[in-house]
């Protein structure tokens, strides 16, 4: 679809009384591939309704949430996987800001707690010894990848598309700015934890190109590639983790440390408490969890590797 074109999908009629140019208009601040998941989405829930001769526009909120819940509940009945009708609610409650849906949302809550974490969270020592074992074999594209997920609650697209032109280093903060990101426009990402900041600073220094302005510089296929060959060559393959388990896992470690809900789900960027708040409470028992999953010869190597990590790089400039 032409990116200026309206969406063809009959939104004011089928679902509501905003014009579709309103509609259209909000649904433009998401990245491309996510705007279309929502428009097949919207689509696909329109058709469903002319079927069924569902009055939607001419219900209340009350009404539409309820009826959402059971076509929701029935979806899962026939197989449809939970991620299709989390892309509709998060469509819906796009265009028409005002409603929450708080039934239909509870019962994709309750769905989830029965399927299997699949992004498990990255605890921070594990994170700092993927970052470290990713500098000693030379790719430290990945190393600041991992860094920028876990410390600055990025997610893998927006680290890896991250450029040093929109990284500003300042006294006591460095700043980045993300531009259009999955849930909004112009944002920005503030790192103030001293020994990180001082982590960035030396990783500029070295790394720092400047006919690449990329920051990273690597494809997610080959973070993909060094994520699973780095986790089986250190014990860690039986975690099963993914590229966002380090903002999940930063997260869920920035609530250990006693940080508020408020200041994570700002650095995080949610924009739904229930959200970040469930986000937050499964990622924090995972991490809880997997301290028993592994080895003490496993957890000594991560230990040794991870407390390397701030050091590596001024023993490499030093060299």
């Amino acid at each position: 679809m032409p990116r200026n074109s309206a969406p063809n999908v009959g939104m004011d009629a089928a679902l509501g009384n905003l014009p579709s140019k309103v509609q259209f208009f909000l649904l433009n601040t998401l990245q491309d591939r996510s705007r279309q998941q929502y428009l097949d989405a919207l689509s696909d829930f329109k058709n469903e309704l002319e079927q069924r001769h569902i009055p939607w526009s001419s219900w209340g909120e009350a009404t539409q949430d309820e009826w959402l819940a059971e076509y929701i509940l029935k979806s899962k009945e026939n197989g449809v996987s939970r991620q299709k009708m989390q892309i509709l609610c998060a469509a819906l409650h796009k265009i028409f800001p005002r409603s929450k849906y708080v039934i239909a949302r509870r019962i994709l809550e309750v769905w989830q707690h029965e399927q299997p974490l699949k992004a498990p969270a990255c605890p921070a020592e594990i994170a700092y010894t993927l970052a470290a074992s990713t500098l000693v074999v030379d790719q430290p594209g990945m190393a600041i990848a991992i860094m920028l997920c876990f410390t600055g609650l990025l997610r893998v697209s927006e680290a890896l598309g991250a450029t040093w032109n929109n990284f500003f280093f300042l006294d006591q903060q460095a700043v980045l700015l993300l531009g259009k990101t999955k849930r909004d426009i112009d944002n920005r990402v503030v790192f103030t934890y001293p020994q990180i900041l001082a982590w960035l600073r030396q990783f500029r220094h070295q790394y720092h190109v400047q006919s690449h302005p990329s920051v990273c510089g690597i494809s997610y296929s080959k973070f993909r590639y060094w994520l699973c060959k780095l986790t089986m060559v250190l014990g860690l393959a039986s975690l099963h983790l993914t590229s966002h388990s380090f903002r999940r896992g930063g997260a869920s470690t920035m609530l250990q440390h006693g940080v508020p809900l408020g200041n994570i789900a700002v650095h995080g960027r949610w924009a739904s408490e229930s959200l970040y708040r469930e986000y937050l409470r499964r990622g924090e028992f995972y991490m809880l969890r997997l301290r028993t999953q592994l080895e003490p010869a496993v957890w000594n190597n991560i230990h040794a590797l991870s407390s390397s990590l701030f050091c590596l790089l001024s023993l490499e400039s030093k060299n």
